[in-house]
C-alpha cells in the first residue's frame, strides 16, 4: 500500500533531484561522397572594347617636335593607322607601328598651336566592327605648355601693353633653362624688336613693334634661337599668362596717296601712329614728306616701319628721314600691288602735348629693279657692278651683299643724273653699310659720305659714281632716285 502510494506520488510530482548530464558521444564517421554532376555548357567568349590608355610624354612645348609613345587595348593599329589632332597646328608625323596596341610617332606642334589639352584621335580604316573604320578618342590625352613665360610686371603689378602698331616692353623667362638655355634668339612673332635687345640663357628682354594685326589681348611672343648642337629652336609664350604684354585693338589711319593728312602727332612719349596705304601697282617707291613740323620735330629724326598686308614688321622694311629745308623726307619700297601697313614714331621715342605735330603726304613713284649680284670677280672702280645707268626714275635693288671678309667688301654703282637737283639713296637700314658719293672716276675726294642713308647735289646729265662697302657681312636693299 505505501509502495503503491509513492508510485501514485511519483506519477503526479516526481520524486527526487534530476542527475548531471553525461559526456558527449565521439562524432561518427563521414558519408561517403555524392556523384558527380555533368560538365556544364562552355560560356560565351568575353568582349574587349578597344580604346586608347596612355600617351606618353604626355606633353610638348609650342614651337617643338615631341616622339611620344601611344598604347591600347583590344585595338588593331596597323600600316593605315593614322593620328589626328583638332587643332591643325599639331601634326603627326613618322608613324611607327610597335603591335596591334601600341604606336611610335613623332608630333610637330606648331608655334601657334593653342596652348592646353587636346585630344588625341587613332584611326585604323576597317579594323571596326563590320569592316568599318576603327576611331578612337584618347580625351585630352596630349597637352601644349609654353617655353617662355614673362617677367612679373613692376611694382604697379600691371603687364606692359601697347596698341596693335605700337610699343610695348617685353621680358620673358626661359623654361627649358636646362637642356636649351637661350642662344642667338630673336623674334620670329608677336612684333619687330626696334631697341635695347638683352639675353642670357634663362633671360630674354626687348622693345617691341606689335604686329599691326597682332590679336587683341595677351601677347604670343615667339623668340628663335639656336640649341646646345647649333640647331635651330622655338620658345613661345603662353598668350594667356597673367604677366603677358596686352595688346589692343586700334584702327589704321587711311593715308590716301598724294593727298595731305593734316593734324596728325605723338600726343605722348613712346606713341606711334599707325597708317594703311594702298600700293597702285607693283613696283612702287614710297615717298614720304613730313611738312608743318611741329617745333620739337624740327631737329628730330623720324623712324618708320612698313609691314605688307600679314600686318607683320618682321616681313617688311624700316627707313629714317632725310631733313631737306624744313620738312622730313623718307623712301621705302612697295614691291607689290596691294595693302601696307606704315608705323612712324620719333628716333627717341619723344612725345608730348605740344610741338609734336605734322602734315604727311604719302606718294608712290613706278620704280625699276637693279640686279646687284657680284661676278665671280669683285667689281672695281674701273668694273662698276653697274654701269651706264640713268637715273630717270627711281630705282631699287634687293640682293645687295656686303661679304664682310674682314678686309672690307665694296659695291660700285655708275650712273647719269636725270636732272639738276638733288640724289638720294638709301641701302636698308642698317649702320653697318656706309655710302660715299664721287665723281665718274669713282676714287678721290667723296661728294658726299653717310651711314646708310645719302644725299647730295648733282648735275643734269653729269655721271657719278656710287660706292658702297661695309666689314661685316649683310645683305642690303639700296633705293636711288631723284627728288621727285
Amino acid at each position: 500500500m505505501r509502495i503503491s502510494t509513492c508510485l501514485a506520488m511519483v506519477l503526479l510530482l516526481g520524486c527526487g533531484v534530476p542527475g548531471e548530464p553525461g559526456p558527449k558521444g565521439d562524432p561518427g564517421e563521414p558519408g561517403r561522397p555524392g556523384d558527380k554532376g555533368d560538365k556544364g555548357d562552355k560560356g560565351d567568349p568575353g568582349v574587349v572594347e578597344p580604346a586608347l590608355t596612355l600617351l606618353t610624354p604626355g606633353q610638348g612645348f609650342a614651337g617643338r617636335s615631341v616622339q611620344v609613345q601611344i598604347a591600347g587595348v583590344g585595338t588593331h593599329f596597323g600600316p593605315g593607322t593614322t593620328v589626328s589632332f583638332a587643332d591643325p597646328s599639331l601634326q603627326a608625323r613618322m608613324i611607327e607601328v610597335g603591335s596591334r596596341a601600341n604606336l611610335r610617332v613623332l608630333v610637330e606642334i606648331g608655334a601657334q598651336a593653342k596652348m592646353g589639352r587636346h585630344d588625341v584621335i587613332v584611326t585604323t580604316p576597317g579594323a571596326g566592327r563590320n569592316g568599318t573604320d576603327e576611331k578612337l578618342t584618347l580625351a585630352g590625352g596630349f597637352a601644349v605648355v609654353p617655353s617662355l613665360v614673362a617677367e612679373a610686371p613692376a611694382p604697379d603689378g600691371r603687364p606692359p601693353s601697347g596698341p596693335q602698331g605700337g610699343v610695348v616692353r617685353v621680358a620673358a623667362l626661359n623654361l627649358d633653362l636646362l637642356a636649351n638655355p637661350l642662344s642667338e634668339p630673336r623674334v620670329i612673332s608677336g612684333g619687330q624688336v626696334i631697341g635695347d635687345p638683352q639675353w642670357s640663357g634663362r633671360r630674354y628682354s626687348a622693345t617691341l613693334l606689335l604686329d599691326a594685326l597682332a590679336p587683341p589681348g595677351g601677347l604670343r611672343l615667339v623668340l628663335q634661337g639656336k640649341d646646345p648642337l647649333g640647331g635651330e629652336v622655338t620658345y613661345v609664350m603662353d598668350p594667356a599668362d597673367r604677366n603677358a604684354p596686352q595688346v589692343s585693338a586700334r584702327m589704321p589711319v587711311a593715308l590716301a596717296l598724294g593727298m595731305p593728312r593734316m593734324g596728325d602727332s605723338f600726343a605722348a612719349p613712346g606713341q606711334t601712329v599707325l597708317y594703311k596705304i594702298t600700293a597702285p601697282a607693283d613696283e612702287q617707291v614710297l615717298v614720304l614728306t613730313y611738312s608743318g613740323l611741329g617745333t620739337n620735330l624740327l631737329n628730330t629724326q623720324l623712324v618708320g616701319y612698313v609691314a605688307p598686308a600679314s600686318g607683320r614688321f618682321a616681313e617688311g622694311r624700316s627707313h629714317r628721314t632725310f631733313t631737306v629745308n624744313m620738312n622730313l623726307l623718307a623712301f621705302d619700297l612697295l614691291p607689290k600691288m596691294g595693302d601696307y601697313y606704315l608705323a612712324v614714331m620719333p628716333s627717341g621715342l619723344g612725345g608730348g602735348t605740344m610741338g609734336y605735330g605734322y602734315t604727311l603726304t604719302a606718294r608712290a613713284l613706278a620704280a625699276k629693279r637693279l640686279e646687284l649680284k657680284e661676278p665671280a670677280m669683285r667689281d672695281t672702280p674701273m668694273a662698276p657692278l653697274v654701269d651706264n645707268l640713268t637715273l630717270d626714275k627711281p630705282h631699287y635693288a634687293l640682293d645687295g651683299q656686303i661679304d664682310g671678309d674682314g678686309a672690307g667688301d665694296e659695291d660700285y654703282l655708275r650712273f647719269k643724273a636725270g636732272k639738276t637737283g638733288r640724289v638720294y639713296a638709301v641701302a636698308s637700314s642698317s649702320l653697318d653699310v656706309s655710302l660715299a658719293l664721287y665723281g665718274p672716276g669713282c676714287t678721290g675726294v667723296p661728294l658726299a659720305t653717310g651711314a646708310a642713308l645719302l644725299s647730295a647735289s648733282v648735275m643734269a646729265d653729269a655721271v657719278y659714281c656710287l660706292r658702297i662697302w661695309g666689314f661685316v657681312q649683310r645683305a642690303y636693299e639700296l633705293i636711288l632716285t631723284q627728288e621727285p
